[in-house]
């Protein structure tokens, strides 16, 4: 460790991709920017570039594997790549969700909280309010 690269006592740290910011954490603006600007996938290496960069931050997205479902599908090997309305709503709603993520709080003892959870034969999920 380089005591020229250490930070102290910062109220706000940007630490791989996320920002961490008094009590929260959300996806860094130029990850969000990158979500943002990335082209429609007309390749499947291209979709499984935004399927990395999204899965990344899976958890500032709910039901992030049933919505990826479409795109998912097209990196299955023996599968024809046909980039149609399924994955553009999928590819579109993704990009949505991350780009306007509120972040996610700690876990405050004390407060009022419910755990929801869900599961289906795609994926399962849960989230503590």
């Amino acid at each position: 460790m380089k005591f020229k690269k250490c930070q102290f006592l910062r109220r706000k740290v940007e630490f791989l991709g996320h920002v961490v910011d008094n009590g929260t954490i959300c996806p860094s603006i130029a990850k969000t920017i990158a979500v943002k600007k990335f082209p429609v996938p007309t390749t499947v290496k291209l979709v499984q570039s935004f399927l990395g960069l999204t899965g990344y931050f899976r958890k500032f997205i709910p039901a992030n594997s049933q919505i990826a479902k479409p795109l998912s599908d097209l990196t299955r090997k023996d599968n024809p790549f046909m980039f149609e309305q399924p994955q553009m709503e999928a590819f579109k709603k993704l990009k949505k969700l991350l780009t306007e993520s509120p972040g996610l709080s700690i876990f405050q003892q004390g407060k009022t909280t419910e755990l929801h959870t869900d599961a289906s034969q795609q994926g399962y999920g849960a989230v503590l309010l």
